[in-house]
């Protein structure tokens, strides 16, 4: 009624199935998911290599990071959004050059690599490698590591930002969401 906007999860466990406690662990978990996976390991991972690049200090790094995060948090919903229409295409285009830079410097294995791919694939060795339980955890972990590292799943944030989206139509909302 005063033209604030509401939304995201907590509204509809609170509002919608009743259930006010499991709002505010919803809030509570997603608050402590935010310090943990949102932002820990990135800024980590960012001062790290800093570190080893320009012997730069992690503090310095981090107060760095703290500055540009909190003016891109603290200036709302159309901060963030601006924030990241800017810095998405740069993002996809880098991975995409830095993946065919990769290739190319490699070009000369490509081919054979490929080739062994194929050829190797049908093998009783193949088979018996494939069904390695260590194989199968390392792989389930980096690929569940980069699945939260790498975006927001899992947080509790998206859900959060997509009830502030205007849109004609939720459920179109939640296909882009998903």
């Amino acid at each position: 009624s005063d033209g604030s906007m509401l939304g995201g999860p907590m509204y509809a466990l609170e509002k919608g199935l009743k259930m006010k406690w499991l709002a505010v662990l919803f809030c509570v978990f997603t608050t402590i998911a935010a310090f943990g996976i949102g932002n820990t390991v990135q800024a980590n991972a960012i001062s790290t290599m800093f570190k080893e690049q320009f012997n730069l200090s992690v503090y310095v790094t981090g107060i760095i990071l703290t500055i540009i995060t909190a003016l891109v948090i603290l200036g709302g919903i159309k901060s963030i959004a601006t924030t990241c229409q800017r810095l998405v295409p740069f993002m996809a285009a880098f991975y995409v050059l830095g993946c065919l830079v990769i290739l190319l410097i490699n070009i000369q294995w490509l081919l054979p690599a490929i080739a062994l791919i194929c050829k190797s694939a049908f093998t009783a060795r193949a088979a018996g490698g494939g069904f390695t339980a260590a194989a199968v955890i390392t792989a389930a972990r980096y690929g569940v590591a980069r699945g939260l590292f790498s975006n927001e799943s899992g947080l509790g944030s998206a859900p959060i930002v997509a009830a502030a989206a205007r849109t004609r139509n939720p459920v179109r909302q939640a296909l882009v969401s998903a």
